[in-house]
């Protein structure tokens, strides 16, 4: 058999064998990376969406500007999530100051229902059971029962998760 590379003819090792050895399969793996590499790949900025040249495979922004201003935004995101854990956590720790297991555990429930709350609200894919729901949660927490059981002011707890 011929290498592909120098032509020389070889004993093949097994069926898929090319080469005549690894020089020449070293070179055979360089000429294929050039080739991949000299393919132009257009793409879309991710954030102005102008039409641009990748130099790279993760490369998604077409310059620096651009990119500092995704990062920012995405920095922005991050820091606006963790506010929101850390009043939750504050939140929880008032539910926890309370001595009494009664008060515990229904201040507990309460911020439980909180949190669901809060995720119906910012759930992504509102369906048509959504609305309905976080009316029936806020509905329920907001009871009598609920406000004579735990020390929380539960409307001041709903207008925290709402404003978050």
């Amino acid at each position: 058999m011929k290498c592909e590379i120098c032509g020389e003819e070889f004993e093949p090792k097994n069926c898929q064998q090319k080469y005549c050895g690894k020089p020449c399969q070293q070179k055979a793996a360089n000429n294929n990376r050039k080739i991949r590499q000299a393919t132009v790949h257009i793409v879309k900025c991710q954030m102005c969406g102008k039409e641009f040249e990748k130099l790279n495979g993760n490369q998604r922004y077409c310059c620096a500007e651009c990119k500092a201003i995704a990062k920012n935004r995405c920095d922005a995101a991050r820091n606006k999530t963790r506010n929101r854990c850390k009043e939750m956590f504050q939140l929880q720790q008032i539910t926890e100051a309370d001595t009494d297991p009664y008060v515990k555990l229904a201040s507990a429930i309460v911020f439980k229902t909180a949190q669901d709350y809060y995720k119906a609200l910012t759930r992504k894919n509102k369906d048509m059971w959504t609305k309905p729901r976080i009316l029936m949660i806020k509905d329920d927490i907001q009871t009598d029962y609920f406000k004579s059981l735990t020390n929380l002011n539960v409307e001041l707890l709903f207008e925290k998760v709402e404003g978050m």
